[in-house]
């Protein structure tokens, strides 16, 4: 695991028109489309103030954490922070990466790339018992196991929506981290996205199926993740805990599964040419 990663500031200013700040060091193609695209899919120039951390792919082998401010009267900034897909999976903290380097809106011309140290800190199991205490225990621990188990959530926006995913984003087993792609705050539903927070009015009357509503989160069902790490909470039991953070994704197992089945058949095509 490498003690630092290489990250690409990409600025965009979106007034009538869409004005980019690129990083030299930056060797991505079509990363302008890509830019663009979800500048879009986040939607319309706001009135009020906004704020938001979104953290997802950006093409096929990049990574991308954006910040989202409002920087005048119907203009939108958004910084990009683009690392490589094998590097963000190196462990790589979105909340702590954007607080680390605040935007620099004033920037021209282009902007330089930079070498991100990685500060690896997992959560205690003191730390997640004072979690359950200042968030409702059900919706955080029925949004992680819903998580886990596929869904989407698409949550109504509050003043706690951004703490929220943060600690969501601590509790997942961290091989989930890797693509668990959210947005703290977007004007408009983003398909792609596993976590996001609407305006009100952006929610629609019927949600899409597998997509689920604040209240929704807070009635699911109880799952063996969200059961064993409430027993391993409750019994103050790090071991356990720790275990559950490095558990397999079902990615992982079925991947494990295809290569024990591939070298199964290659010992028995061995076997039966030395007869």
């Amino acid at each position: 695991m490498p003690n630092v990663v290489t990250v690409h500031p990409l600025l965009a200013i979106v007034r009538n028109e869409i004005q980019f700040v690129v990083p030299l060091g930056l060797d991505l193609p079509h990363w302008e489309e890509l830019a663009r695209k979800i500048i879009g899919d986040f939607g319309p120039s706001p009135t009020g103030d906004v704020s938001a951390l979104l953290s997802m792919p950006f093409g096929l082998r990049h990574w991308a954490v954006i910040d989202v401010q409002l920087r005048g009267k119907a203009t939108l900034g958004f910084r990009f922070l683009i690392l490589s897909k094998t590097e963000w999976m190196s462990g790589v903290d979105p909340f702590l990466l954007s607080q680390a380097y605040p935007p620099d809106w004033d920037s021209r011309g282009h902007t330089d790339s930079f070498q991100h140290e990685l500060v690896f800190t997992p959560p205690t199991v003191e730390q997640v018992a004072i979690w359950l205490k200042e968030h409702d225990r059900a919706t955080l621990l029925g949004g992680l196991q819903a998580v886990l188990d596929g869904a989407k959530l698409w949550h109504e926006s509050t003043n706690t929506s951004t703490a929220y995913v943060r600690t969501l984003w601590n509790l997942l087993p961290y091989r989930s981290r890797f693509d668990f792609n959210f947005s703290t705050f977007s004007f408009q539903p983003m398909a792609e996205l596993k976590y996001q927070v609407l305006p009100k009015e952006a929610l629609p009357a019927l949600l899409p199926v597998g997509v689920l509503s604040l209240q929704q989160t807070g009635d699911y069902p109880l799952g063996r993740y969200e059961q064993a790490l409430q027993l391993a909470i409750t019994d103050g039991d790090a071991g356990e805990f720790e275990m559950l953070l490095r558990r397999r994704t079902s990615r992982d197992t079925l991947r494990l599964a295809v290569g024990l089945l591939i070298a199964m058949m290659v010992g028995l095509v061995v076997v039966s040419l030395m007869k």
